[in-house]
């Protein structure tokens, strides 16, 4: 994708998403922000637009998006904007550092962001939106989800299935053949060696679920 590119977002992920845009020399307008007090600042020279309802002045053949909303729990800001603007028939860029090692038969869907020394393995299925953070590993056949956020370091054995909306914290271990449900949490360093039903906290090695989520 050719178009020039705004990314909605203007904190630590977003900057960390346009330097790597940079460096592949992608053309950026520049970032969205919900806080008025950085409009019209410049990182990396690419301005701070204003707010996300800038988006709405371009139309959806001049531009394509990039989310750069990170999480650390439930990825559901990442979810509503992504959400937002494709109903707004806008379209989402890839971001691909180019230190990834994919599979040719993996699939990769709209808007996912894969960040340095991720590796993906034979015939996963990764779906919309979703953050696969420096250095996570996904083994061969596994499903993920939309708008999930696969942390810093976590690995997933062959063939887990990951519902949407979910986060895996940074350093978590699934073991082959987990299923987690829809808009689960993983805390970091957990061990997974059991099925994550839907909307829970998961901790512990092994894991175990802490709570309910809403």
């Amino acid at each position: 994708m050719n178009k020039p590119i705004i990314i909605l977002g203007a904190g630590e992920h977003a900057r960390v998403l346009l330097e790597i845009l940079l460096q592949q020399k992608q053309p950026v307008i520049g970032l969205t922000e919900i806080n008025p007090q950085i409009h019209g600042q410049y990182y990396q020279n690419t301005p701070v637009l204003g707010n996300d309802d800038i988006i709405l002045t371009y139309s959806p053949d001049e531009i394509a998006l990039v989310n750069g909303l990170g999480s650390a729990k439930q990825p559901i800001l990442r979810r509503k904007v992504f959400e937002r603007f494709k109903s707004q028939y806008y379209n989402f860029a890839a971001v691909q550092h180019p230190q990834v090692t994919i599979s040719p038969s993996a699939k990769i869907g709209e808007g996912c962001q894969i960040l340095p020394q991720v590796v993906i393995n034979t015939e996963s299925h990764i779906a919309d939106n979703v953050l696969l953070n420096t250095g996570a590993i996904v083994e061969h056949n596994c499903m993920i989800g939309n708008h999930c956020h696969i942390a810093t370091g976590a690995t997933l054995c062959g063939h887990c299935q990951i519902g949407n909306n979910v986060h895996i914290g940074a350093g978590a271990t699934l073991i082959q053949q987990i299923t987690v449900g829809n808009h689960s949490v993983i805390a970091a360093g957990a061990v997974v060696i059991a099925d994550v039903p839907d909307n829970v906290l998961v901790a512990g090695v092994p894991a175990k679920i802490i709570k309910k989520l809403d």
